[in-house]
């Protein structure tokens, strides 16, 4: 045989093993001149098309009839003439070589050439016969056809290790985050995840195999099943029951809890050679480590199922243990991934909460976290009572409660549920030893701060506890979310809980100052109960009130506690303004809160001066006055507290505190001035008219720097002194100008800060961009931490190119924009994003229109639109369309006041409820300009 032969078929050794077969991957003749095309044809045992045909190259022009045909037709007189035919008008030689396993006919190779080759024909003939064994032998017949193969070793190791390959466990595992409802959600994602490869892999075993029915059950993920079944498409074969019975079975072996979710599906694949009258189920359980992770399962022919369960048939238990290390992985991975899903979502929630004053608040929360972090959804929260350190219930879970059970009754009752909540412990009634329906108790209650000095420091009691009933409701809880999730959430909570009962229980105590102060009329007696709410509230045994003296260079102590100093040297002591704590915080104005006094360079402690800890707060009174027109800080004196009596440093909440006591005493010393000048009411009033004429400073009061293509007007008017809306024009970095509109919600002076800092921010804002989308996405992100969850601000911006008329507008929760167009009055809206304070889920969107000469546009805020008469009814926007049709001609301060008067007759006596802000615009055009 010729070298170039040779060499072809020392290649086909490696060729490699195929189910299907393409031109492209069969290049071993591509160099011989004579080739033209191969042909395969291979036996699979399918019903209806038994063989499997390829036809490569110039072959698959011609059909395997055409190709096989012999040219018998008259008989010509050299017999190899019987392998020469004309084929698209061309001499070919066909060489047909059969392929033989266990003398039966599996396959053959046809080689097509033309009849100009150099090669002889005997020497292609032999090439051929070596050529088919070598290609063929590589194509994976399935193993039941041959016996032989079904019990060779090397062919089921081959078929482990390509199952190995397929089962890839490289890919990430990943939960999704806890939200309501999200636990159907979170199965179809590992279904989907994990399907397409185990059905594959059951296809490839049933066809393999010659199985009926194939069938998987995986333990996905926590509370989560697969169930996927290949099942081979014959009709009415009456199978049906017994693979329902297989799974059954299955199912019986493992227990399955009642919440867990199964997500199946049943895939038809090709018709297979078997018995369909005797068919036998086969299950193995897919374990790992002792667990059982799912289970395999087979309908099988009686031949199929005495040879897989032959003391030699090794082969579906290893796949059944491939299956469960494989599954075990995933569900690890996944069980981790939940884990930190829940973890994270616990931090979070904790996180949030523990900055809140509001214990109903909580408690809904913690309600919400015990229903879809942990699905328990029948139960109780039972509270001590502040006043009456009474058992309380708080709240239910949402399910129904046992119809058995009296809440009230066992609150006052002794027993394990109530024992366990009065020590702050945990009670585990799984065993059912209690006899009431109560599954598990659960405390709330916090953990004191660890503290070497602690002679006057009580660890804080139980604040109550977490039943959760014996109901179907409520799904069992696994070990690690009772013993490591569970207690993360509940400490969260509880600690929120306490943060916001000694807020409470403080808020209490200053309402009941804030009361007391108002009646006082003496700044002696003043101080004196100062000096006693602070002690009561911040729990301190050392306090002093110095006051700032008549030359405003030193600080005297006036009051004092627990100095345990002489009252002379108390009374000669003098602390010039900017030395030491005192005189330091007295100089900048601002709160001083540090953990060691004696590391601070500022202190200098005195030789008889005692600390049970080194953790002082000071902090300042202040006063704002008005001088020449400025107002400017005052500093009253200082209030230092140190040595609390529990050991333990002062937190940011005492600082807030103490603060908000020095506040009501600066407003209180503040009234005893004002009552001793008899002009009380007259001050008030003029501090209010200054706050209003400091807010209305800060809007434009002239419009005439704008381009001579810009007319603008603005005005607004506070439903009291004081309020929330605000307008500005500015200047962008691009060259166009923002008009800015906002409401506040609310009214009064809260209304007026938040508008103050709004305002503060857009201006800082509009110097790092001039996208108005950009521009309220970053105003958003640095208001919302000045908002607290009963304010928020609508904003309305438009952008406008002074040069050719172009405008776009962005809004914030605010209304339409009302614009006079070409002679029509029209409303430019946008998909509005959330006012500011909530987060963008969406994001915010801008509406481009373009104005010409003449067109005119109002901004205005819903003070206007919802304005009542004396019938109740509201001014609206279809006036608003109204007037602007009827005076768009006039110039945009007369337009303004059009509205301002309308909306006034509107009103009448009726009173007035909202701010009302009105900014107009008159684009003159470039002609102007």
């Amino acid at each position: 045989m010729k070298t170039a032969l040779l060499n072809a078929l020392a290649e086909a050794e490696e060729f490699p093993c195929f189910s299907e077969l393409s031109g492209s991957d069969f290049n071993l003749l591509k160099d011989f001149p004579e080739y033209r095309g191969l042909a395969l044809r291979l036996y699979t045992g399918s019903s209806g098309q038994p063989w499997k045909e390829f036809r490569l190259n110039r072959s698959a022009d011609h059909s395997i009839d055409e190709l096989y045909r012999l040219n018998a037709d008259p008989l010509p007189d050299k017999p190899e003439d019987l392998l020469i035919k004309e084929l698209a008008g061309e001499k070919c030689i066909t060489i047909i070589s059969p392929f033989m396993v266990d003398s039966s006919h599996f396959a053959d190779l046809l080689l097509l050439l033309s009849a100009e080759t150099s090669i002889s024909i005997r020497e292609w003939h032999y090439f051929a016969d070596h050529l088919a064994t070598r290609i063929c032998s590589k194509f994976q017949f399935p193993l039941h056809l041959i016996r032989s193969q079904v019990e060779s070793s090397d062919r089921l190791l081959l078929f482990l290790r390509d199952t190995q390959k397929l089962l890839n466990p490289s890919r990430r595992a990943d939960a999704l985050p806890p939200a309501p409802g999200y636990e159907e959600k979170q199965a179809q994602l590992w279904f989907d995840e994990d399907s397409p490869m185990l059905t594959s892999f059951l296809l490839k075993l049933q066809c393999a195999f010659n199985f009926h029915t194939v069938f998987v059950l995986q333990h996905a993920g926590p509370d989560t099943y697969n169930q996927i079944t290949v099942m081979a498409a014959c009709e009415s074969d009456g199978t049906s029951s017994e693979i329902s019975e297989m799974i059954e079975i299955a199912m019986q072996h493992y227990k399955i809890e009642k919440h867990a979710i199964i997500t199946r599906s049943t895939v038809s694949s090709a018709i297979q050679e078997f018995s369909c009258n005797s068919l036998s189920p086969l299950v193995f359980a897919c374990q790992a480590g002792g667990q059982t992770y799912g289970h395999l399962g087979f309908l099988m022919s009686d031949d199929n199922f005495k040879r897989h369960i032959s003391h030699r048939s090794k082969l579906m238990p290893t796949l059944a243990n491939q299956l469960g290390l494989y599954f075990s992985h995933f569900y690890q991975m996944r069980k981790e991934a939940r884990h930190g899903r829940m973890l994270q979502q616990i931090n979070q929630t904790c996180n949030t909460i523990i900055s809140s004053v509001n214990i109903d608040a909580i408690l809904f929360k913690l309600v919400e976290s015990l229903n879809y972090l942990f699905g328990q959804y029948s139960g109780a929260i039972l509270m001590f009572s502040r006043d009456t350190s009474e058992l309380e219930l708080s709240n239910f879970l949402g399910g129904e409660k046992p119809k058995n059970l009296d809440v009230n009754k066992l609150i006052h009752s002794k027993g394990p549920v109530i024992d366990a909540i009065n020590e702050g412990s945990a009670f585990d009634n799984r065993n059912g030893h209690y006899p009431l329906p109560v599954r598990y108790v659960l405390p709330l209650a916090t953990t004191p701060q660890a503290t070497s000095i602690n002679t006057e420091f009580l660890p804080l009691r139980s604040l109550g506890g977490v039943i959760l009933f014996e109901s179907e409701l409520n799904k069992p809880l696994a070990e690690e979310d009772l013993t490591a999730l569970m207690p993360i959430l509940l400490n969260g909570m509880s600690a929120a809980l306490q943060v916001a009962s000694n807020y409470s229980e403080k808020l209490d105590t200053i309402n009941a100052l804030e009361g007391l102060m108002e009646k006082l009329s003496d700044s002696d007696a003043l101080l004196d109960e100062m000096i006693i709410i602070i002690r009561r509230l911040l729990k301190v045994n050392r306090i002093s009130y110095l006051e700032v003296d008549a030359s405003e260079k030193f600080l005297t102590i006036k009051r004092a506690y627990g100095l345990d100093l002489p009252l002379e040297i108390i009374e000669k002591t003098k602390i010039a303004i900017g030395e030491e704590i005192s005189g330091y915080v007295a100089k900048q104005g601002r709160s001083y809160r540090i953990d060691n006094i004696e590391s601070e360079g500022i202190f200098k402690k005195r030789p008889s001066e005692h600390y049970l800890n080194r953790s002082l707060l000071s902090v300042p009174l202040v006063r704002q006055i008005k001088q020449r027109g400025v107002i400017v800080k005052k500093v009253l004196g200082v209030i230092n507290v140190n040595n609390k009596t529990n050991g333990l440093t002062f937190t940011l909440q005492d600082q807030q505190l103490l603060e908000a006591i020095a506040h009501l005493v600066v407003t209180a010393l503040e009234n005893v001035r004002l009552m001793k000048e008899k002009h009380v009411k007259d001050i008030i009033d003029r501090q209010l008219a200054d706050a209003r004429e400091i807010q209305m400073s800060l809007m434009p009061k002239t419009f005439t720097e704008l381009p001579s293509s810009i007319e603008m007007f603005g005005k607004s008017i506070p439903a009291s002194q004081i309020g929330g809306d605000f307008f500005d024009i500015l200047n962008l970095e691009d060259g166009r100008l923002l008009a800015v509109l906002g409401d506040v919600s609310g009214k009064g002076m809260p209304a007026a800060i938040l508008m103050t800092i709004t305002r503060m921010i857009i201006r800082q804002v509009v110097q790092e961009c001039s996208d108005p989308v950009m521009i309220l996405e970053k105003v958003n992100k640095k208001v919302s931490p000045e908002l607290d969850a009963y304010h928020f601000v609508t904003l309305q911006l438009v952008a406008i190119n002074p040069e050719n008329g172009d405008c776009e507008m962005s809004s914030a929760g605010h209304g339409p924009l009302m614009v006079h167009l070409s002679g029509e009055v029209q409303c430019v809206e946008t998909k509005s994003g959330p006012p500011l304070g909530f987060p963008p889920k969406l994001g915010y969107d801008r509406n481009p229109f373009k104005m010409s000469t003449g067109d005119a546009l109002i901004m205005y805020t819903d003070g206007l639109s919802e304005q009542k008469n004396p019938d109740l009814e509201m001014f609206g926007t279809e006036q608003i369309k109204m007037l602007l049709h009827q005076n768009a001609e006039k110039n945009a301060e007369e337009l303004a006041e059009s509205l301002f008067t309308a909306v006034v007759d509107w009103r009448g006596v009726a009173e007035v409820h909202d701010d009302l802000t009105i900014l107009t615009l008159k684009y003159k055009g470039q002609a102007a300009a």
